[in-house]
């Protein structure tokens, strides 16, 4: 607190940018903090491209004006990441408390919003926080190029999914925790609520259950689909009756062209579903979870290449060190005699 108050005397009467980059990190755990970090974005916000801004959400009123404060003073916002901070507090306030797409300035040039948070909903004593997101998605949905959110977000009615309509929406990332594990079906099925014409790209990533309902959600945007990529975490990685799946949902992706997976599912069952939903993809990336990896099997390499009639090329990728430095990738092409 004390370097940011040493930060705006130095800036008093500076004129332009102070920042090194048009990119901002600001923690607003504290009133004092907040109150700070309000004034660095009456006077410089305008500067700002990228922002990401932590939340604590446990006072419906402050988190409100917070939000709506902090998005006024950053107008010409490309990237905007939210970190809502876990909280055991419950404010009585929620009860009655809804925000609106109206609640939300016209930021004009944003394309990249993310929404991220590590709060256990079924533990701690807050409401859905989902409530109070899907507005801010409905007020920046005509425009989104790139959506990246913690799967909190897909938590609640599937009614409450079933208007948002993405029409430039390119990019899905989604982040899955173990907080989620229980929900994961509940989760997939709101996702296939969503109207995103043109996604291109869907990235899932965590600790992840792949269940029939997970091919519902690759058949649901079968149209568009170029780039898939399932990444675990150090956690958990399950398929859990994927063969009970139902054929109408095991329809090819005609448009698919690269796949991304953890390296620890080279030998995985998804390849007997992938074969008809991916037949067309033409390149596999294998990315290592840690250092040091065992290396893709000579066998599995044939057995792709083997199944996959279209596929070019496998790739691995790895790392050089404990610190995950990204090394020189492992080609393997497919030669054709």
């Amino acid at each position: 607190m004390d370097d940011v108050q040493e930060f705006l005397t130095e800036t008093d009467g500076f004129t332009g940018n102070p920042f090194m980059t048009k990119a901002v990190y600001i923690n607003l755990t504290g009133e004092e903090e907040i109150r700070l970090a309000l004034d660095i974005l009456q006077r410089f916000g305008h500067e700002l491209w990228d922002i990401d801004l932590d939340f604590p959400w446990n006072n419906a009123l402050q988190f409100s004006n917070w939000i709506n404060r902090s998005l006024t003073l950053i107008p010409n916002a490309r990237s905007i990441m939210l970190f809502f901070t876990q909280s055991d507090v419950y404010d009585e306030n929620w009860a009655d408390f809804h925000l609106t797409p109206e609640s939300f300035p016209h930021l004009q040039k944003l394309h990249t919003l993310s929404l991220q948070s590590t709060t256990n909903f079924d533990e701690f004593n807050v409401p859905e926080l989902v409530e109070f997101i899907n507005p801010m998605l409905t007020a920046f949905s005509q425009q989104l190029t790139t959506i990246h959110v913690t799967c909190f977000v897909f938590r609640g009615n599937p009614m409450n999914f079933q208007t948002f309509h993405f029409p430039n929406l390119t990019e899905l990332k989604i982040e899955f925790d173990s907080f989620t594990l229980p929900r994961t079906d509940e989760i997939y099925a709101n996702m296939i609520k969503l109207n995103c014409p043109n996604l291109r790209k869907l990235y899932f990533h965590g600790r992840i259950i792949i269940t029939p309902a997970t091919f519902t959600v690759f058949n649901h945007f079968r149209n568009s689909l170029v780039d898939l990529k399932i990444l675990r975490g150090l956690g958990q990685f399950e398929l859990r009756n994927i063969f009970q799946a139902n054929p109408m949902d095991i329809q090819e992706l005609p448009n698919i062209r690269c796949l991304t997976l953890t390296l620890e599912s080279g030998n995985s069952e998804l390849w007997h579903v992938f074969r008809v939903q991916l037949a067309k993809v033409k390149e596999i990336r294998f990315n290592p979870l840690y250092y040091n990896a065992e290396p893709l099997q000579s066998d599995t390499r044939q057995m792709l290449f083997s199944i996959f009639p279209s596929l070019q090329r496998i790739i691995c990728e790895t790392v050089i060190n404990e610190g995950a430095v990204r090394g020189r990738d492992v080609v393997f092409t497919r030669i054709r005699l």
